[in-house]
């Protein structure tokens, strides 16, 4: 241990996989990521095959949950790559395309469910949602739904104490508040 191991250019953040058997690094410099396999006895990392290609400026990077996809957040290119995760090698093949976030992204993580992705911009200063394929690992805008396509929804609400347990249902009108 104490010994550095070579990443791409300006390594700027890394992630562990949840099986604890990858490690990957997103290098600014390079627009890529590179893949390391961890030694479970002495800690020691070993580049898997080579770096694979992001967007512009890779900022930051996680992976889902279950491991079987990463995303990188891409701080110029103001987008997010998407790949699968090969769980035996742990090697990272890009699955759809690049899809737009807001302007410079520099964190990505997704819920624990792995059904959502969330970014922050730095420079729009939001946080920009995506819906995650749980088959595919893609991501696409999550889109806001338009409320006045209808005149009332009907919902249930269901409140619980943790041993009682009530559900009334709720009819939500809406109105046109355009100006």
């Amino acid at each position: 241990l104490g010994a550095d191991v070579v990443a791409g250019t300006n390594p700027r953040s890394l992630t562990m996989a949840p099986s604890g058997r990858f490690v990957y690094v997103a290098n600014i410099g390079s627009d890529d990521v590179t893949t390391f396999s961890v030694n479970p006895t002495t800690g020691a990392l070993t580049e898997v095959g080579t770096e694979v290609a992001s967007g512009a400026d890779p900022f930051s990077l996680t992976l889902a949950p279950s491991g079987r996809f990463a995303y990188v957040a891409n701080s110029s290119s103001d987008d997010v790559t998407s790949f699968s995760v090969d769980p035996t090698t742990g090697a990272l093949t890009e699955v759809g395309s690049e899809v737009a976030a807001g302007t410079n992204p520099r964190s990505v993580t997704v819920d624990a469910s792995g059904l959502f992705a969330h970014v922050a911009n730095s420079v729009s200063n939001d946080v920009t949602t995506f819906s995650i394929d749980p088959n595919t690992g893609v991501v696409t805008s999550s889109i806001v739904p338009d409320f006045e396509a209808q005149s009332s929804y009907s919902i249930s609400v269901i409140a619980s104490d943790g041993t009682l347990t009530s559900t009334q249902a709720v009819t939500v009108s809406v109105a046109d508040v355009a100006p």
